[in-house]
């Protein structure tokens, strides 16, 4: 269920807290007002 990320860093990320960050990095232009 952790996918190639856990397996990856031993457990210490899981597949999705890694899009979790991902998509929090993604959208953070349209949310700050320099862009």
């Amino acid at each position: 269920k952790e996918g190639a990320i856990g397996v990856f860093t031993a457990g210490k990320l899981t597949r999705a807290s890694v899009y979790h960050q991902a998509v929090i990095l993604a959208l953070s232009p349209f949310h700050n007002a320099v862009y």
